[in-house]
Formats: structure tokens, sequence, C-alpha cells
């Protein structure tokens, strides 16, 4: 599972390089790396989950300097995972902000019992945030409107990012990504309704002119044909996904033995396939997921396509 899990982030986020200005790059592995360890300790059987704090800490400095696109599939786990790090340092302001940006990208995610415990403080620190999540993005940029440079595209918390327009009150990840080669230029990490300011020009700026310098907006003709890799892209993600879900099924049989088991030796053995199925079947959910975001925004041209509303 150690070895999976970042071969799996790997995929999802592919292999760029990055411009920002950072010591050096925080790779799709490191990123898979932090991540397990971080599953893992919450699984340790700690309640105190102080095995969160130094991995945490670790992904969320690491997060400006990520080289390459991140779906939010992959963000709304990294989100929720930096909450639990804010979690266990007691700060609980900055953690529920966390969670409220995972919970928006993922409104419908749980806690398993093997991970979080029922009626552990972190339960009703998430579940307080559920309520507040979704709000109406408000105006992030003083009324000023997008100006990004020709030839690249804007994400938000992996999404397309039309007019600049964000929610308040919890982070946003921000990416500006070439679209020749799917590089990622510059990374920034937003508190709040706050657009950086490189990103915008005056209102009543012609179309093409922009307050930075070499950027200008991006007025786009599409011509859609259909790329050699969307359809294999589509029915191997739908295919993992599949797979995740009968293993997933297949669990509450092994789950019904392990609670059948009259010896230590079938505990241990049921208990361990249980697990196994679970781990499995989370495996096999995130990379179909994450294979059938890339099929479903391949456009023409070999150009992701960003025309999902999530």
């Amino acid at each position: 599972m150690r070895r999976l899990l970042p071969c799996i982030f790997a995929g999802l986020l592919g292999h760029h390089a990055v411009a920002a200005a950072c010591p050096s790059p925080y790779t799709a592995t490191q990123l898979g790396s932090d991540l397990t360890v971080m599953s893992d300790a919450l699984r340790s059987g700690d309640i105190s989950m102080q095995g969160l704090r130094a991995p945490g800490e670790a992904l969320v400095a690491g997060l400006p300097c990520m080289d390459a696109p991140v779906a939010p599939v992959v963000l709304a786990s990294i989100y929720r995972y930096a909450g639990l790090s804010f979690f266990v340092s007691d700060d609980t302001v900055n953690a529920e902000r966390w969670f409220r940006s995972a919970l928006e990208l993922d409104p419908t995610f749980d806690w398993d019992v093997a991970e979080v415990p029922v009626g552990h403080p972190v339960r009703t620190s998430f579940e307080l945030q559920r309520e507040q999540a979704g709000k109406p993005p408000v105006d992030a940029a003083g009324g000023k409107r997008l100006a990004v440079p020709e030839g690249y595209r804007l994400t938000v918390d992996g999404r397309p990012l039309r007019e600049p327009m964000l929610t308040s009150d919890r982070p946003h990840f921000v990416q500006l990504i070439k679209v020749e080669g799917n590089a990622v230029e510059e990374v920034w990490v937003v508190d709040g309704a706050a657009l950086p300011p490189s990103l915008l020009t005056d209102a009543d700026a012609p179309v093409g002119e922009s307050t930075s310098a070499g950027s200008s907006l991006i007025v786009e003709k599409i011509e859609r044909t259909r790329p050699p890799m969307k359809t294999p892209a589509l029915i191997s993600g739908g295919a993992l996904i599949a797979g995740g879900i009968g293993l997933y099924a297949m669990s509450f049989g092994a789950h019904d033995q392990w609670e059948a088991a009259t010896t230590s030796k079938a505990l241990a053995e049921k208990r361990t396939l249980t697990n196994g199925l679970v781990l499995g079947a989370a495996s096999a959910l995130t990379l179909g997921a994450g294979v059938t975001w890339v099929g479903v925004s391949l456009d023409g041209g070999g150009v992701l396509g960003w025309n999902l509303k999530f």
C-alpha cells in the first residue's frame, strides 16, 4: 500500500515543471508519500492523532510548490488531511477552514470509523463545517476582471476559473497553467476571496490588455477533435471504479466472517482480508476517479478542456 498510493497520485497529477519561487518542487511522489504516512497514522489507532502533525505540516508547506495540475478529487483529500494537521496542533480555526474547503469539493464525504472513531472531536468539527460549506462565491477582484496571459488557463481548487469569484473564509489553491504541455507556471494558496493582483486588470481595460507585463486576456477559438486517449481513459476509469465498488462490496462479506470467527488465527486472517479489501477499494476508486477525470477533461489538440461543474 505504501508503494501504491504515491503511484496513484503520480498518475492523477502527471509530471510537469513549476516556475514558482520555491527551493524545490513539491512532486506527486512527495505528495503521495506524505498522504500515505498520514493515512497510516490515521488508521494506527492513536486517538490523539499526533502522527499527523509532521507530514501535515510538510503537506501544507508543499502546496505552493506543487509541480503539476491537481484534480479536485485529489485536492479534496489534501484539504482534509491539512485540516487534520491543524486540528492536532490545536489550531481549530484553520482546521475548520480547510475542512470547509474539502467539503466544498466533496460534500458527501464521511470518515471511516477505522480512521476517526464515532464521537471523536474531529468528526464534530468536520460536521459543523458541512453546514457552512457551499456558500455562494463573492467578488474576489475588487471590481476588476481576470487577466490571464495568452496561452494559459487558470484553475482554482482544480476547477477552471472563468470569472473572478471565490468563496470567502476558506483557503483556495490557485494554479496558472500553460496550455501547451499542461505545465504549471505559478501557484498560489490564497486566503478567502482574494485573487493575486497579477491575475487582474481594470474593468474598463480593452480586451487583450493586462496590468501584468506580457499578459493578456485569453481569447480562444476552440475546434473540438476527439483525442485518441479520451475513450481508453474513460473506459479504464470506469472499469477501475467498478472494480473498487466490487472490492468494497466483498469487504462486507469478509467483515461478517471476521465477526463470526471463533479463533484468534481466524480473527487475524479475516481482519487482514477485510482491511485489504477496503484499502484496495479506496485505491481503485481514487485511481478510477482520476483517470476518468483525465478522460473527460481531454479536449482536441491534447489540451485539457474544463467543461464539468463539480
